[in-house]
This record gives structure tokens, sequence and C-alpha cells, in this order.
């Protein structure tokens, strides 16, 4: 068989063996364009002498870089920073002002918006922050890979890098979209992305700054901040930008409007404003009935219908105790159970192999999965909620179900085995957390309550404890493969609940250490999630607070030190540049005060800390 030298940017893409031809018979039989690269040929000579010449050119930039940065005065340091200060022109601005003679710019950006040069404020975004974001030179950057080529270009006005948005998309569609949630169809969206039209049904600039906002929180390029090394910017200017847009769009309804409002959900959720999150949510699920209203969509049927069920799956609201804005499961047919050897995931920007995602064995089980999510949430939050008698006996009826869902896993989706994606963990932990929630509100019964019913109490207690520490198994096996660096963002939630379910089990030593394991895990999350830090903080006071009481215990040792170091190097360091506008609850409260008792997060937080 001859071997090809040379593969089109589609095959590599959807990675399948090329045939070398332009356009190959893959592209042929797919109707897809096919183009071949020349100038990314890593067979070729050429190609490889220019990416060392390239690489060599960032190499002594670095060098003098950091030779200023070590021996020059805080004068030509200062300078130094203005240039790289310059913004999407700061490499060449910078290569010219150590090697070839330039002078110091005349106009800088500053710590306020409001000294910006007359044609850099043009320029930038308006947001409550400034616009602050400088390039860092490293190695990581220089070698970074992104899996998709995608243009910046039409698609948002806040950077004009390449590289930099191919790296947010990639990173957008392997963490996020391990993540169960993903009402985006990847091969749709890029195709459409990459030809550039700014009016295809696929994609849409709003679309795009909205995940562009969301993936920032994945990224450690300065530029996804709005002011390096703020977690509160992260993603903002682009949040800022798919703000106005959806403006924009005047409450037209489109498949790339619905699932935009569903990307702004997630991200404005895990940035702890999911209060203006579930508003998005909800003009979202309007969206999706509107648009399976219609009788003609132009193409986009089957696209209308998968995002509707996308839709339906993220916008489960079990992690905020009231009911979901979508009222019933869309339409949706299972599809075939396949194991295709081109179905992979890559760990990007991990250098690691590509695992087998089972894409199809997951979605069905999860719409199974979400269902019974869903009559969970009802049953326990919903204006028809039951009261504890009955609660018992549907809580049995789901348990049941629960329990035929897990028993019917194929075995690759199944267990931690070498071969598992965080789509598989994702669904695993999903499925502890319905039990940890709805035997949570079963755990503590009534003194007074008859002997089987204190009996039931005590087999609640057990299985929430055997889930939270499944969980804590789980999580550990995300970090044993991938590192603690890229999580799905999900993860917050999966670890609070598991969090709040451990406090009232510290003394016990397996107990202990899962929600010591658990606590390592989360300061990870620290560093890209805003809502990891509120949760975490209801956490430590919760726990705080039942120690202090007249039958309390004092906290283990250990996790005291825990709840220190992020009182001192996390919280103290955020708080007050942390704006919370969250619901989220208080599960340890809110299972003794019952269901729809607690209080929110940001009540909470602005509570304890007065």
């Amino acid at each position: 068989m001859t071997k090809v030298s040379r593969a089109c940017t589609q095959c590599r893409r959807r990675k399948v063996k090329c045939t070398g031809e332009t356009p190959c018979r893959n592209c042929i039989d797919n109707r897809l364009g096919c183009r071949i690269d020349e100038e990314n040929d890593g067979r070729r000579r050429l190609s490889a002498k220019r990416k060392i010449e390239s690489l060599q050119q960032d190499r002594d930039l670095l060098l003098g870089l950091l030779e200023i940065l070590r021996g020059g005065s805080s004068g030509r340091v200062a300078e130094v920073l203005d240039v790289i200060r310059l913004g999407d022109s700061a490499v060449e601005a910078l290569r010219a002002y150590l090697f070839d003679g330039g002078t110091r710019p005349k106009r800088v950006l500053s710590s306020s918006s409001s000294s910006l040069s007359p044609s850099l404020r043009s320029r930038s975004i308006s947001t409550d922050w400034p616009v602050v974001r400088p390039k860092v030179m490293d190695v990581k950057r220089l070698a970074d890979k992104p899996l998709y080529d995608v243009p910046a270009q039409p698609w948002t006005s806040v950077t004009t890098d390449d590289h930099f948005v191919s790296h947010l998309v990639s990173l957008w569609f392997t963490w996020h979209g391990s993540s169960l949630f993903n009402l985006v169809n990847r091969d749709l969206f890029l195709n459409s992305m990459c030809a550039g039209d700014p009016e295809p049904p696929f994609c849409s600039s709003f679309l795009v700054n909205a995940i562009l906002a969301e993936a920032c929180a994945y990224s450690d390029y300065a530029e996804s901040y709005s002011i390096y090394n703020d977690l509160a910017t992260k993603g903002a200017h682009f949040y800022q930008e798919a703000k106005r847009l959806l403006d924009l769009e005047e409450g037209r309804s489109t498949l790339t409007t619905m699932q935009g409002l569903g990307v702004m959900y997630t991200c404005s959720t895990f940035m702890g404003k999911d209060r203006v999150g579930w508003m998005y949510v909800t003009n979202a699920v309007e969206s999706a009935r509107e648009l399976c209203a219609m009788r003609d969509l132009g193409g986009t049927e089957h696209a209308v219908r998968d995002a509707t069920m996308g839709l339906f799956n993220s916008a489960g609201a079990l992690k905020l105790h009231k009911m979901p804005p979508m009222k019933k499961k869309p339409l949706c047919s299972l599809v075939p159970e396949c194991h295709d050897p081109a179905d992979l995931w890559t760990p990007y920007p991990l250098p690691m192999d590509s695992l087998p995602v089972h894409t199809s064995c997951i979605f069905n089980h999860l719409v199974d999965l979400t269902e019974i999510s869903y009559d969970t949430t009802s049953c326990l939050f919903g204006e028809d909620r039951l009261p504890l008698a009955q609660l018992e006996v549907t809580a049995r009826s789901l348990s049941r179900r629960l329990s035929t869902w897990y028993a019917a896993l194929p075995d690759c989706i199944q267990g931690t085995n070498r071969g598992s994606s965080p789509g598989t963990l994702n669904l695993q932990m999903y499925y502890h957390t319905i039990i940890m929630t709805l035997y949570g509100f079963l755990r503590h019964p009534e003194p007074s309550m008859p002997a089987l019913a204190l009996a039931n109490a005590a087999s609640a207690r057990a299985r929430c404890v055997e889930s939270a520490r499944t969980v804590a198994q789980l999580v550990h096996t995300h970090h044993v493969k991938w590192g603690g660096q890229q999580v799905p963002a999900v993860y917050v939630h999966w670890i609070t609940v598991a969090l709040f379910t451990l406090l009232e089990e510290l003394d016990q030593a397996e107990c202990r250490a899962a929600f010591l394991s658990l606590s390592r895990s989360a300061q990870s999350l620290w560093r890209r999630w805003p809502l990891s830090i509120g949760t975490f903080r209801l956490v430590q006071l919760s726990a705080e607070r039942r120690a202090r009481e007249p039958r309390g215990k004092e906290l283990p040792g250990e996790v005291a030190e825990v709840f220190a170091h992020f009182e001192r190097e996390v919280w103290k360091t955020h708080q007050g540049r942390l704006r919370f506008s969250s619901l989220y609850p208080n599960l340890a409260e809110a299972v003794i005060t019952g269901p729809g008792g607690c209080v929110e997060l940001d009540q909470l937080l602005q509570q304890y800390d007065r």
C-alpha cells in the first residue's frame, strides 16, 4: 500500500486515513470540502525548516525578555511591560523593541478603562472591568497545537488571534463536551465556523462568543482574563460581547440563539451568577418550544431536535433545588449503540493518547438518567412536593429505577476501567449525586417517628455515604488519569454534594479520608470557577457551625487545616472581588429544614460575613 505523505484538513480533524489526492475519497463520500494545508504539512522539509526558524525566533525573544527582566533598570522593565500591554500586536512590537531598534510606545493600557487612549478605547469591550490582556510567551504555548483550527474573524471582535480562538474552542469541546450536557453538534458547528459565513444555520457570533466565554475557564492563557490573574474577570470580555450580540437578536428564535442561551446559562452558573443564568435557560427553553412548533426549519430539523434534548439534559435543576423550566422530556429516539473506532476523545491540551468515548452508549443512558433526575426533582422540589411519609414510598420507587438503570450499563461505560473517559465518570457521578440528594432528605427523621422510619433513615444515611465515597473515588480516578488542572465544570456540583454529605461522618476514618480527597480535588477548581469558591465556603461554614453546637464534635485536625488554608489563601484573597448572585443551596442545611427550607448561596454568605 502506498504511504500517503500528507492528509487533508478534514481527514486530520476526523482522524481517518486520507487517500492523499485532492479531493480525497473520504471527502467525496461525505460531501466535505477537501483542502490540503501546505504550510502545516509536517512531512515536508520546507515546513520543518520554517517551524525551526520560527521556534528559534521565539526562543531569542524569550531569552531577550528574560535578560531585561533579570538585569534591566526599573525604567527599562516598565517600557517592556508597556510594549507587552499593547494588545494583539504585542509580540511583534516586543520583537521590534528588543531587536530592531524600536522605541517605547506612546500609548499604553492602564489599570483603568477611563485612561485608555481614544483609539484603543474604541477597540475595547464595554464591560465592568478594564481590558488588560497581556500575551505571555511560554514553552507550553509555543508547543500548543489545538485540536481544531478555526478563525477568529468574522466571529468575535474581542481578538483577532486565530490560535487563541482555536485553543478555546478545542478546550470547550474537549472538557465541556465530556460533561454530558453538550447541546452543540461539534461537526456542524466547526464546519460552519471554518466556512466564515456570518449567517449560516449552525454557527453565529453570539454562539461563538458564548462558547469562548465559558472556555476561558479551562485556559491558562493570559488573554483568558479581562484583568490578568483576576478570577472574577476570566472570560468576562467574551461574555460581555455575547450579551451585546444577544441584544441585537431582539428575541428571534434560531438554533444558534437557543444553543447560545444554553451555553450562557452554564457559563453564568459557574461564574456564580446562576440567578441571571436561570433567565437565560428559561429563554432558551422558550426558543426551543418555538422552533419545535415551526413546520419549516430549513434543513435544521435534526439539529434542533438534538439541541433540544441537550438543553433538557443541561437544564435539569436538581442542583438548584427547583423545577427545571422544560416541563417534559422532548421527543427523542435512542441511537444504535456502536463502538466506532473513530469515536475517540483526546485530552487536549495534555500530550496523551486518545481514548474510545462510546458516545452512543453514554447518550442513550443519559437520556434515561435525566428522566429519573427530573422525577426526583419534581417529588422533592415541585409545587406538590411530597411530605416525608409519602416521600419514602416514592424514594423506594425511584431507587428501583436507579438500580435498574445502573445494572443495565454496558461494560464500556461502567466502572473505572483503563478506558474510561470523563464522559463515563460524569455519568456515574451524576447517578450517585441523585442518590445523595434523594436519600439526603430521608436521613433526618423526627425522633418521635416509628422504629421502621428510624431504620429507613439509617439505611438512607448509609446509601448517601456510600455514594459520596464513590464520587471521591471517581474524582480521584480522573486526577490519576489526567491530573487536576483540567476537569469538566460540572465536577463542582458532584464534589460539593459529596462534601456536604460527608460532613456528618467526619469521625469515621474512611469518610474523613474521602472528605480530604475531595477537598484536595476542589483546590484545582478554585483557580477556574468562582462558584467552586462560594460552595466550598458554604461547606466550611456549615462544618464550623456544627462544631460549635452544644453537641457538636470538634473538627478533625486535618479538616481544620484544609479550612484554614482555604480561608487564608483563597477566600480572603478573592473576597470582595467575587460578586455572587447565586441560588445554589446549602444541602447540609436543606436536609435538616426540609426541601424548600434552605437559603441560597449569596444570601448565606452575606449573613455569615455580617
